[in-house]
C-alpha cells in the first residue's frame, strides 16, 4: 500500500487544457434550461459570463496577486560579492513556496480578519511551484487535488457552483459535517428538504488524479490530513455569503467581498478545461439558484426574495435578449476580436523585444558550466553561474577554432538554443501562450514542460532551465525511442541542432534520414585537404537540401504561423576537437495571414548563436496603439475591456527596441503613482513574469520612493512589492538588484532587510552607477548647459566609448549608468570662481516648484555631490557654499525620522560621495584632516545644535565611506 502511495506522490503534473477564445464564443449565448417558460442563457453583464472570466486571465490578476501582493512576506536570501575581475556575482537562496501573511497592514494597523482569510485562501487555490503559479500541481494540500479526487464530476462543478454563490450572497444549506455516519465530509441539500443533497463530498485525501474523465484512486487515510486546508476555503466562502447577507460593511470589507469574487471566477476558469464542461457548469449554477428561489419563495421574506432574485438577474438572462442588448453585446465581441486580431498578429513570437531575445553562449573558459548533467546534478539551490561574460566570450571569439572543446554530448548552449527555438515555433500569438497542438503524437515529456510553463518565460529563469535540461536529456539520452541521437555529438552549428530538434518533435522519418545523408557528406566535405573543392558545387548542393529541411521543418512546427528563407550566408566549418557541421547566419521571415512580416536573423557560431528581431515599423505600431487606446477610452465603464486594451497596448510597447523599457516605465507610472493605489489596477495588466516588466515595475517604485519623501502607506505598500518582485528573480540583471536596494534605502527600512541582503564592500561601493536619479541630473544639466557640451564630455567617461552616430540624446537617457557625474559636474565647476554656475543650477532647480523630485531629492543630491569634489579638490569657497545649502535644507528634516534614519543617510551621503570616487584610503584621511582645518571657516557658528548635527553628519559619512578601502 505504501509503495503505491509513494509511486503516486511521483505522478508529474498532467496534461490540462485551457479555453481558448474560439470556445468562448461557442460557450456565449448556451441555454441553461427554462425559468418560467422561457429559455435562460447566461448574462453577457454578469459575473457569470465567461469572457470577462477569460479576459481576466489574460490579465493575470491572480498570479499577480498570488507573487506580488503586499500581503505576502516572501521567504529569500540574496548574496552579492564581486570577483577577481570585479564582475558582481550573486547567489540567491528562495523559499518563495512557503510564506506568510502580513498581519498588519500599509498603515501598520492589524489586518482584519476576513483580509487575512482572504489572503490566505488566495495561497491555497493558487500555489507556486519552482517559481510559477499553478492550480493544477501534484502537491496532496492543493485544492486542485481535492477536486479531482471527487469521483463524480457533476458534484466537482456542483461544489463550484456552490461557492461562486456563496460569493454571490445565496444563502445555500452547505457545510462541513465531522460527526456521525457521514462524518468529514461536505454537504449541500436543498432549503425546502434537508433529507435531499446535492452532494455529499468525502473530505478525505484520496486521489492524485488530474485528468477530469479519469475514476479517482484511492490513497490511505490518517486523521485529519488535509482536509483543514479544503475545509477552510469552504468555511471562508460561508464567511463572505454571512457579511453579504448580514450588510454591515465598511470599504475595507467590501473590497474583500469584491477580492473573493474574483478570486472563485478566476479559479474556476483556470479549472474548468473545455467548453463542454463548462456549459454544464453554467446549468449546475441555473439548477441550485432556481431550486433556491423556489424555497424562498415559500419561506422567507420579501427583501430576501428581491435579494435572491436580483442576483438571478444579474446573473441570467432571457432568451433571445432584447435589440439593444444584443447589438451592445456584438458590439463587444467585436471590439474584444479586435483586440485579439492587434496581439495575434503584430506579436508573432514570444520574444517580443531585442533585450528580451536571449544570445546563447555555447562555451566559455570560466568553466563554470561544462555539460547538462552538471546541471542535472543540482538543486534550485545550488549557484550555478549561467551569466554570459561578453568580455570573455569576444576574447574567445577570434581564436575559437584552437578551442580545446572537452568530448560532451552536448556543447553548453545547445538546450537553450533549441528551447528558444521551439519556443517561436510553438507560440500562439492568439492566446500569448505556448501550444503543442500543431504536434501529432508528441512526447509526453515535452508535453509536461510545455503544459507546466505554458505562458510566457524567460529563458534565463534557473527554473526553467532545470526543467527544460532534465526534459532535454530524457529526451535525447533516456527514451529508447530516440535511437536517432545515439552516439551523436552537438557541434553548436544548425546541421546538428536541426537533427536534435526533428527526433524530440517526431517528425517525419525521410527527414531523418535525409539529415543523416548530409551529416555524412558534409563530414567528407570537410575532410577534403583541397580548397576548391571545398568550395564547389558539392557544399551548394548540401546547403540547398539543408534549406529545405529548415523550410519544411519550421513551417511544420509553427503554430498558426508561416517561414520563408531569405538569402542566408551559411558554410561549413568546424571547431577544434568537432565534427564539421554549418555555420554562419539564417535569414527568417515569419508571418500570418496579415500583411506584417517579422524578420529574424539567428547567426551560428562556435562561441553562442545569437538571435536579432527587426524592430516593427513604427507607423503601424502607432496605428495600432492609437486604436487600443481608443478603445480603453470609450469602454473606460466597462474594466474588463479597457483594461484588455491597455494590455494589449503594453505588448505592442514591448516590440519598440532599445526602447521597450523606458515604454514600459511610463506605462507603470500611472498605477504606481496614485495615491491610493489600488492592487487590482497595478496587478490588471498581464502577468508580470518576465525580466522586462519585473524591472520596469522596479524602476517607477524607485523613482515614487524619491518623489514621495517616506509617505508610509505609499512605502509599506511598495517596498513589499518589490521585496516580492526580487524574491521572485532567480536571474539577476546587476541593474535590477542595485535598483532595489536604493528603494530600501529611500524608503528608511533598511535594518529590516538585513538578513535577507548581504553585500559585500565593492558591491556596496559601485551602487550608484546603477540608479535612475542620475536621469534628473542629466536632464536638468541639459536645461542649463547646451546638450552638446553635457553629452561631448559624458562621451568621455562612458566605459565602452560609443559610436559616433549615436546620438546626445541617446547618450544622456540610455548611456547615464555608464556615466560618472561627479568628474561631469566637477568640469562644469573646476574651481572657486565658478561657483556660478552651481547657483545657476540650483535655481533652475527651484523654478520647477511642482515637481518633488527636483525640489526635494535633485537638490540635495547635487549640494552632496558637489561638497565631496569641493573637499577633494579642497576648493574652500564651494565647499563653504555647499556646506551652508546643506544647512539650510538639512535633509533630516523632511520628516523620515524613524530607527533607520541615521542608517539611511549614511547609505544615501556615502553614495553621493562615490559618485567622485575616491582611489585610496589616503585620499579620504586627507580630506578628514582638510575639514577639520576649515572647520571654523566652515561652520563658524559651530555652537548651534542644527549646525554641529550636519558637519557632524557629514564627518561621518566620510569615516564610513574608509570602511571601503583597505588602509595601506
Amino acid at each position: 500500500m505504501y509503495l503505491k502511495y509513494g509511486l503516486l506522490l511521483l505522478y508529474i503534473i498532467n496534461i490540462k487544457a485551457r479555453i481558448l477564445w474560439n470556445d468562448v464564443e461557442k460557450v456565449q449565448g448556451s441555454s441553461v434550461g427554462l425559468y418560467e417558460g422561457k429559455k435562460i442563457m447566461v448574462s453577457p453583464d454578469g459575473s457569470l459570463d465567461i469572457t470577462k472570466a477569460y479576459i481576466n486571465n489574460k490579465l493575470g490578476l491572480m498570479y499577480n496577486l498570488r507573487m506580488f501582493n503586499h500581503r505576502l512576506d516572501m521567504e529569500y536570501t540574496i548574496k552579492l560579492t564581486t570577483d577577481k575581475l570585479d564582475n558582481t556575482v550573486y547567489t540567491t537562496h528562495d523559499n518563495i513556496s512557503n510564506n506568510n501573511i502580513h498581519h498588519l497592514d500599509i498603515k501598520d494597523k492589524l489586518v482584519s480578519g476576513i483580509s487575512k482569510k482572504y489572503n490566505n485562501c488566495l495561497c491555497n487555490m493558487f500555489l507556486i511551484q519552482d517559481g510559477r503559479v499553478l492550480i493544477e500541481t501534484n502537491e496532496k494540500s492543493s485544492f486542485f487535488t481535492f477536486l479531482n479526487g471527487i469521483p463524480v464530476n457533476k458534484d466537482r462543478l456542483r461544489l463550484l457552483a456552490s461557492l461562486f454563490l456563496l460569493s454571490e450572497g445565496i444563502d445555500l444549506c452547505i457545510g462541513t459535517n465531522l460527526y456521525g455516519m457521514e462524518k468529514n465530509s461536505i454537504i449541500l441539500t436543498k432549503h425546502n428538504n434537508r433529507d435531499e443533497k446535492y452532494f455529499n463530498i468525502d473530505l478525505k485525501m484520496k486521489t492524485d488524479v488530474y485528468n477530469m474523465t479519469e475514476p479517482a484512486i484511492y490513497l490511505p487515510y490518517h486523521g485529519q490530513y488535509y482536509n483543514t486546508i479544503y475545509k477552510s476555503i469552504i468555511k471562508f466562502y460561508i464567511k463572505i455569503k454571512n457579511i453579504i447577507i448580514d450588510n454591515n460593511r465598511n470599504n475595507t470589507i467590501n473590497n474583500t467581498i469584491n477580492n473573493a469574487k474574483v478570486l472563485i471566477q478566476s479559479y474556476i476558469f483556470e479549472y474548468i478545461c473545455s467548453k463542454e464542461h463548462m456549459k454544464k457548469y453554467h446549468v449546475e449554477v441555473f439548477r441550485i439558484l432556481t431550486d433556491h428561489i423556489k424555497a424562498v419563495e415559500e419561506n422567507y421574506s420579501k427583501n430576501t426574495k428581491e435579494f435572491v432574485m436580483n442576483v438571478f438577474n444579474n446573473l441570467f438572462c432571457c432568451i433571445p435578449m432584447d435589440e439593444q442588448s444584443i447589438q451592445k453585446e456584438n458590439m463587444k465581441m467585436e471590439i474584444i476580436r479586435k483586440v485579439q486580431s492587434i496581439i495575434s498578429n503584430y506579436i508573432l513570437i514570444p520574444f517580443h523585444e531585442n533585450t528580451n531575445i536571449p544570445n546563447i553562449p555555447h562555451y566559455s573558459n570560466n568553466n563554470t558550466l561544462k555539460t547538462s548533467s552538471d546541471l542535472n546534478s543540482k538543486t534550485p539551490n545550488i549557484d550555478i553561474n549561467l551569466n554570459k561574460n561578453k568580455s570573455d566570450n569576444n576574447s574567445l571569439h577570434t581564436d575559437v577554432k584552437n578551442l580545446d572543446i572537452p568530448e560532451i554530448k552536448f556543447i553548453p548552449g545547445t538546450e537553450l538554443t533549441i528551447l528558444s527555438l521551439l519556443s517561436c515555433c510553438f507560440y500562439n500569438p492568439a492566446e500569448i501562450e505556448y501550444t503543442l497542438e500543431i504536434i501529432n503524437n508528441s512526447p509526453k515529456k515535452l508535453k509536461q514542460f510545455f503544459t507546466k510553463y505554458r505562458d510566457l518565460f524567460d529563458t534565463n529563469d534557473l527554473s526553467v532551465c532545470y526543467d527544460w535540461y532534465n526534459t532535454f536529456n530524457y529526451l535525447t539520452n533516456n527514451d529508447t525511442s530516440k535511437i536517432f541521437l545515439n552516439d551523436y555529438y552537438y557541434n553548436g552549428g544548425l546541421l546538428s541542432m536541426l537533427s536534435i530538434i526533428l527526433d524530440i518533435t517526431n517528425r517525419s522519418q525521410s527527414d531523418k534520414n535525409e539529415i543523416i545523408k548530409i551529416i555524412k557528406e558534409v563530414k567528407n566535405i570537410r575532410n577534403k585537404r583541397n580548397k576548391e573543392y571545398q568550395k564547389s558545387i558539392a557544399i551548394i548542393n548540401v546547403i540547398e537540401r539543408v534549406v529545405v529541411i529548415i523550410n519544411n521543418t519550421f513551417n511544420s512546427l509553427l503554430f498558426n504561423k508561416k517561414v520563408k528563407l531569405m538569402k542566408s550566408s551559411l558554410r561549413i566549418d568546424s571547431a577544434k576537437n568537432r565534427e564539421p557541421d554549418i555555420f554562419g547566419k539564417l535569414n527568417l521571415v515569419i508571418y500570418n495571414n496579415s500583411s506584417i512580416e517579422r524578420k529574424l536573423t539567428i547567426d551560428f557560431n562556435f562561441v553562442e548563436v545569437t538571435v536579432i528581431y527587426d524592430s516593427i515599423n513604427k507607423v503601424i505600431m502607432n496605428n495600432n496603439r492609437t486604436i487600443l487606446l481608443g478603445i480603453s477610452y470609450l469602454y473606460r465603464n466597462n474594466k474588463s475591456i479597457a483594461n484588455y486594451a491597455r494590455y494589449a497596448d503594453k505588448l505592442v510597447l514591448k516590440t519598440s527596441g532599445k526602447y521597450a523599457i523606458p515604454y514600459i516605465t511610463d506605462y507603470f507610472k500611472p498605477l504606481v503613482f496614485n495615491n491610493s493605489i489600488n492592487p487590482y489596477q497595478l496587478f490588471s495588466c498581464g502577468r508580470i513574469q518576465c525580466i522586462l516588466d519585473k524591472k520596469a515595475l522596479l524602476k517607477c517604485i524607485l523613482i515614487h520612493a524619491i518623489n514621495s519623501r517616506c509617505n508610509t502607506l505609499q512605502y509599506n505598500y511598495l517596498l513589499r512589492i518589490a521585496t516580492n518582485i526580487i524574491a521572485s528573480i532567480t536571474k539577476f540583471e546587476i541593474g535590477i538588484i542595485y535598483e532595489f536596494i536604493c528603494i530600501i534605502v529611500y524608503s528608511g527600512h533598511g535594518k529590516r532587510f538585513s538578513n535577507n541582503i548581504k553585500l559585500d564592500k565593492h558591491v556596496y561601493s559601485k551602487t550608484l552607477s546603477y540608479t535612475d536619479e542620475l536621469v534628473g541630473i542629466y536632464g536638468l544639466l541639459i536645461e542649463v548647459f547646451p546638450a552638446d557640451i553635457v553629452a561631448n564630455f559624458t562621451r568621455r567617461y562612458i566605459k565602452n566609448g560609443l559610436r559616433n552616430e549615436i546620438s546626445n540624446l541617446d547618450i544622456i537617457i540610455y548611456k547615464y549608468n555608464q556615466i560618472n557625474p561627479g568628474h561631469l559636474i566637477g568640469y562644469l565647476t573646476d574651481n572657486d570662481s565658478k561657483i556660478d554656475n552651481i547657483l545657476t543650477i540650483m535655481n533652475a532647480i527651484t523654478t520647477k516648484k511642482n515637481n518633488k523630485i527636483w525640489v526635494t531629492h535633485i537638490k540635495y543630491k547635487l549640494w552632496l555631490i558637489w561638497i565631496n569634489f569641493a573637499a577633494q579638490s579642497k576648493l574652500l569657497n564651494t565647499t563653504k557654499l555647499c556646506f551652508n545649502m546643506l544647512v539650510i535644507s538639512d535633509f533630516n528634516s523632511s520628516g523620515i525620522e524613524n530607527e533607520d534614519t541615521r542608517g539611511f543617510n549614511e547609505f544615501n551621503s556615502s553614495k553621493c560621495v562615490n559618485s567622485y570616487p575616491f582611489t585610496s584610503y589616503k585620499e579620504i584621511e586627507e580630506v578628514l584632516i582638510w575639514l577639520n582645518q576649515n572647520k571654523s571657516k566652515l561652520c563658524p557658528d559651530y555652537s548651534t545644535e542644527k549646525m554641529k548635527s550636519v558637519y557632524t553628519r557629514m564627518i561621518k559619512t566620510y569615516e564610513s565611506i574608509q570602511n571601503i578601502y583597505t588602509k595601506k
